[in-house]
């Protein structure tokens, strides 16, 4: 099954067996993730990796992880999260509530997983005057969102994030402009990855059918640009699209369209059943999408995606069919040509899986970049 079972969580630690000779990290997610409830609904089958976005793959280079808790919401904590968002920019109950694990002495180092918790980390490690263990702050929609924040807010965002070890980012795109914006001392690009358990890599095949053009696409995320999606495909009897999405928007469907939301085995279903897998992405600078790209490609797939994001710094042009943003013509042609030419298809869907295989682009290799960037942070500190 996995490493995971081989371990015990208790209080949201997940210890190795190396005891104390371990270096001791503090893992902080988000208000809405318990490593608990992660690993149970690993069990069921409902998410492809056994730890949070595989960063207990760290044990196997002798870390031991704490994870940050969660607690249920009171009436006073909505309040006081509502008045710190419009104050601050950011909430605080999650972090006051994880406080005492983040500056246990113990812990060597904090990882974060995305802005909405390192940011209130820094920002309450200022106001106790408590100097922290060093802190990998993890920008995800940071940059995407910096125009539209207020003054105050990208000041004190810039301000916090000069306080971390080390700001890291998804995409080249993030890195380069919080680079032009002054935004932390040290960053540096980190590659992401998906699971190689539940995603192995799969010898690609010819279409099952030479009929309709099975058209899969799926996302939650923010930045999908269900619009586009549907100008190009919707309507058309020559394609049979299936969405696995919660926010498709219901009046965009057709009669060759199913559109609902999918437990992780339907999703894998879908991708082995598909002759394409359609990523159609907004604009954007982190990298949306690459979760289902590295996925589909693995499972053997030929991939459409919107050149968007940094994308084409995890795979080339070569490797998946890229298109403008917006283009629904471009979308419709780089579909059909994949259609046309099944051999060239087969040979990018190898080029792309071998590019994923040696960029280690999995969450193990994720969680092995962030225990590299942990022992370089920790020799700078020792100097």
């Amino acid at each position: 099954m996995s490493a995971v079972l081989d371990h015990d969580i208790h209080a949201g630690v997940l210890d190795n067996t190396r005891g104390d000779t371990a270096r001791r990290l503090f893992v902080l997610l988000a208000p809405t993730r318990n490593v608990a409830d992660w690993e149970e609904r690993y069990r069921g089958g409902l998410i492809p990796d056994w730890s949070p976005y595989g960063y207990g793959h760290a044990q196997e280079r002798g870390y031991s992880l704490v994870y940050s808790q969660t607690w249920s919401d009171s009436l006073v904590t909505r309040a006081i999260d509502a008045a710190a968002r419009v104050v601050l920019g950011f909430k605080v109950a999650h972090i006051v509530r994880n406080w005492k694990a983040a500056c246990d002495p113990s812990i060597d180092a904090i990882w974060t997983h995305t802005e909405r918790e390192f940011l209130p980390l820094l920002f309450i490690s200022l106001l106790a005057r408590r100097r922290l263990p060093p802190v990998i702050a993890q920008s995800v929609w940071l940059i995407d969102e910096w125009e539209r924040m207020w003054r105050v807010h990208r000041a004190l965002a810039r301000m916090l994030m000069r306080r971390a070890a080390l700001c890291t980012f998804l995409s080249p795109n993030n890195e380069r402009l919080a680079a032009q914006l002054g935004i932390g001392d040290r960053r540096r690009v980190v590659a992401f990855g998906v699971s190689f358990d539940s995603f192995p890599i799969t010898e690609p095949a010819p279409r099952a059918t030479q009929d309709k053009i099975r058209v899969f696409a799926l996302g939650n995320d923010r930045h999908r640009d269900w619009q586009t999606f549907a100008g190009a495909f919707c309507n058309d009897p020559k394609y049979e699209v299936f969405v696995a999405t919660s926010n498709f928007p219901l009046s965009s469907s057709g009669p060759n369209w199913t559109a609902r939301q999918c437990s992780h085995a339907e999703v894998i279903g879908r991708y082995r059943w598909a002759d394409v897998v359609i990523v159609p992405l907004s604009r954007n600078q982190h990298a949306s999408g690459i979760t289902s790209i590295l996925e589909a490609t693995l499972l053997g797939k030929p991939v459409v995606a919107s050149d968007t994001g940094g994308i084409n710094w995890y795979l080339s042009g070569d490797e998946i069919a890229l298109c403008p943003v917006g283009d629904v013509d471009r979308l419709v042609g780089a579909v059909e040509a994949i259609a046309r030419n099944p051999e060239l298809t087969l040979q990018k869907v190898r080029a792309a899986q071998a590019t994923i295989a040696r960029k280690d682009l999995s969450s193990r290799g994720f969680a092995f970049r962030h225990v590299e960037m942990t022992e370089e942070l920790l020799r700078l500190a020792s100097r």
